[in-house]
């Protein structure tokens, strides 16, 4: 399975970009290229924070409670 980590690597690679601008002349399949580049690279960032979105909603409908501890003690005994 093609995950975008891999379609990432691929269009980042000098490479591959080296031989797209050589061998496609295009002015606007260029530009294309290049903004496919930039969506991609974004999708990147973008893709781990849409899942920990998705996951603390469903979290949310379902009705767990996800309470975590700021890891200090209290001062006063309860």
């Amino acid at each position: 399975m093609i995950t975008l980590q891999t379609i990432h690597s691929f269009v980042k690679d000098p490479l591959t970009d080296k031989l797209f601008h050589k061998y496609v002349t295009d002015a606007k399949a260029q530009r294309v290229f290049d903004t496919s580049v930039r969506l991609i690279e974004l999708a990147v960032v973008a893709a781990p924070l849409i899942v920990t979105a998705v996951r603390g909603v469903r979290e949310i409908a379902n009705g767990k409670t996800s309470r975590r501890r700021s890891g200090l003690r209290r001062l006063v005994p309860a």
